[in-house]
């Protein structure tokens, strides 16, 4: 569980819910303030969409697609996949999505390192 809301940016917020590693990349459980471009052929041009970045405190750097998408005007849900798989020494996860003019950031700190899987 994660848990973390940004601040507005370009005029949305982002709530980051979960996220889950598996051996072929990760997962991360979002929610947005207001409607987003899920598909890169969405016909609506007054949308905005968001690039969907991370990288870990170890220089890797992970690029997001969306996964599961679905809400109303003032608000969507989905998931969005990243890949390649965490860097299992990484201790936190920085994602980064990203608006026409402003970009967020959200640390989250990666429970394996904390237990001594480093």
């Amino acid at each position: 569980m994660v848990g973390a809301v940004t601040p507005e940016f370009d005029g949305i917020c982002v709530a980051v819910m979960s996220l889950e590693s598996e051996e072929e990349g990760f997962e991360v459980e979002v929610e947005t303030t207001r409607r987003l471009r899920a598909l890169p052929y969405d016909p609506a041009i007054e949308d905005t969409g968001l690039a969907w970045w991370a990288v870990d405190d170890r220089g890797n750097h992970y690029l997001g697609d969306i996964g599961s998408w679905g809400g109303t005007d003032q608000h969507q849900e989905g998931t969005v996949n990243y890949w390649p798989a965490l860097n299992p020494k990484a201790a936190r996860l920085d994602l980064m999505p990203t608006a026409k003019t402003a970009r967020a950031v959200i640390s989250v700190p990666l429970p394996w390192a904390a237990a001594g899987a480093r």
